[in-house]
C-alpha cells in the first residue's frame, strides 16, 4: 500500500500563509530571499483539496508575485461562479419538448446511419418516441442524403400477437406493425438542448425545421454505407 503526501508535507516549514481562503481551499505562501542580482520572491500557493502546491514560482519582485497570485485566485473564484452558475441553471432546466418535436440520431464507425425519431407524448419530465420513417436520396456511390417523415412511423415484424404467428405459418413472414413508444427522460445537453439517450453508445438531438407554408421542412442529413 502506497504512502500519500498531505498538504503538510508540501507546505513551507514554520511559515505563515500570507493568504488564506478556506472557502477555496487556498493557502499562499511568500518566501522573499536577497541575491546578488537583487530580491527575489518564491510563492507556493496551494488550492482545493489538493496536497501539491498550484503554484511554486520564484518571482524577481514581491510585485510580480503579488500579481501572479491575484490573477491565479481571481481565476479560482470566476471557476466556482461559473460551476455554481452550471448547477443553478440544471437544476431550473426542463425540456420543453410537445408532441411532434423530432430528433435525429447519427451513429456507425465506419458508415454514417440515421435515425429520426418523434415525441408523440410529453407524460412530465418523461416522454414517448417513436421511430420515424424517412426520405431518402442517392447523392452518390453509397452516399445520399435523407429527412425525416413527421407522423409515419418505422413498422417492425410483430412476433407476439396470434394474427401474426399464424400469418407466419400460412405465408412464411410475420406481420409488421408499429411498436409501443418508448418511455424516454431528456437530459439537457452540453448547450442546454435537451437531448434523448436512444443508444448505449449514441444520443438523439432535437431538430429545429423552418416552417414554409404550414409545412415542417427539415435539412438533409448525410448517410454513408461504406461497410
Amino acid at each position: 500500500m502506497g504512502f500519500k503526501l498531505d498538504r503538510a508535507f508540501f507546505r513551507p516549514k514554520g511559515v505563515v500563509p500570507a493568504i488564506d481562503i478556506p472557502e477555496l481551499g487556498v493557502e499562499v505562501f511568500y518566501l522573499t530571499e536577497k541575491t546578488a542580482a537583487g530580491e527575489r520572491c518564491t510563492v507556493k500557493a496551494f488550492a482545493g483539496k489538493r496536497s501539491k502546491p498550484d503554484i511554486y514560482c520564484r518571482y524577481r519582485s514581491a510585485e510580480r508575485a503579488e500579481a501572479a497570485v491575484a490573477e491565479w485566485i481571481a481565476s479560482l473564484k470566476g471557476r466556482v461562479a461559473e460551476k455554481a452558475a452550471t448547477k443553478k441553471a440544471v437544476a431550473a432546466w426542463s425540456h420543453g419538448l410537445k408532441a411532434g418535436d423530432v430528433f435525429y440520431c447519427s451513429w456507425g464507425y465506419d458508415q454514417t446511419n440515421i435515425n429520426y425519431y418523434e415525441i408523440v407524448a410529453v407524460k412530465g419530465k418523461a416522454v414517448e418516441v417513436l421511430e420515424l420513417q424517412q426520405q431518402s436520396e442517392d447523392t452518390g456511390y453509397m452516399t445520399g442524403n435523407c429527412v425525416p417523415i413527421p407522423g409515419k412511423y418505422c413498422e417492425f415484424a410483430d412476433y407476439e400477437s396470434e394474427a401474426s404467428k399464424a400469418h407466419k405459418e400460412s405465408r412464411g413472414y410475420y406481420l409488421s406493425k408499429v411498436p409501443a413508444p418508448r418511455r424516454m427522460i431528456p437530459q439537457r445537453g452540453y448547450n442546454g438542448e435537451p437531448t434523448l439517450s436512444v443508444y448505449s453508445f449514441a444520443s438523439a438531438h432535437l431538430v429545429k425545421p423552418v416552417e414554409v407554408q404550414g409545412v415542417k421542412c427539415f435539412s438533409p442529413k448525410g448517410w454513408t454505407a461504406y461497410a
